[in-house]
């Protein structure tokens, strides 16, 4: 069984993959960067002139706000094409995560020792759960109702067992109940060879069959929140506009009482409110 599952998944997937994830975590922390060039290094440089005895010139810290933003925009725009040479399909993050959760199962089954049965445990977790984050960041379905009618129902299915039924297994299950998440994700991992809303559907049937759900009666109010938030597109891209409109405001505000002439600290304020917005659609808009 072991050996099949290795033939499913390549090396060259678990090779792109990594590239892409590499990028992708570079450009989730695009935003503190563009901060640090574009505002944080031009203060820190002004303030140290100053301290030396020296003038700084009334438009320099303008002029060194547009440089640094202008400079992390276009390095901004080379990873994000770097990332998109890496491009994974959606049955290819299914083969990646399902052969990655295998993996880590089948060596905690064959160790006897007690730390590394652990370590292999934490990492199946670690893989479950970014399989879910995969799932809900990465799979677009569409805009007919039709198909999000017979597509959605299966992810979201999917999801709710991943995140009740399997990671809870994965974290504090016995060791039959892990042989069942085990044989489960390998059958996942086989189907994701031609995967299909069928295949899908009864790979949801077997964890609701085989593994108890953990899923919480009640929801509390920050998990609500994010539900919301997540569902309704427009009321995320309205808060994550406010937050980087407050931002650049105190960024501006930070620059003027640096002595900063009030011109340019809001004219930088609002460069980098433009720059912030241009890099938060182009990475989830």
């Amino acid at each position: 069984m072991f050996e099949t599952a290795i033939d499913v998944t390549s090396k060259e997937l678990q090779a792109r993959v990594g590239k892409f994830l590499f990028y992708d975590r570079i450009l989730d922390n695009f935003l503190p960067i563009l901060l640090l060039f574009a505002v944080l290094i031009p203060i820190s440089i002004n303030y140290v002139i100053e301290l030396m005895g020296y003038s700084v010139p009334q438009n320099w810290t303008g002029v060194e706000v547009a440089i640094g933003g202008s400079f992390t925009y276009v390095l901004m725009k080379m990873l994000v094409r770097k990332r998109r040479e890496y491009h994974v399909e959606s049955d290819e993050w299914v083969r990646f995560y399902t052969y990655s959760i295998f993996v880590n199962l089948q060596n905690y089954d064959k160790t006897r020792s007690l730390g590394v049965k652990k370590s292999y445990r934490k990492k199946a977790l670690k893989n479950c759960r970014n399989f879910v984050s995969s799932l809900e960041e990465r799979w677009v379905i569409g805009n007919l109702k039709p198909i999000l009618q017979l597509v959605g129902n299966s992810i979201s299915d999917l999801k709710k067992n991943l995140r009740y039924r399997v990671i809870p297994a994965i974290k504090d299950g016995d060791e039959e109940l892990l042989k069942q998440v085990s044989q489960i994700i390998y059958n996942f991992l086989i189907s994701s060879r031609d995967l299909s809303i069928e295949g899908i559907n009864e790979i949801n049937r077997q964890m609701s069959e085989r593994l108890p759900s953990k899923e919480p009666l009640k929801l509390g109010l920050l998990a609500k929140g994010a539900k919301l938030i997540k569902a309704h597109g427009a009321l995320k891209h309205s808060l994550a506009l406010i937050t980087i409109g407050i931002s650049s405001f105190i960024i501006g505000y930070i620059g003027w009482t640096y002595g900063v002439p009030v011109e340019y600290a809001w004219m930088g304020g609002i460069a980098i409110f433009v720059c912030f917005t241009g890099i938060y659609f182009q990475k989830y808009g």
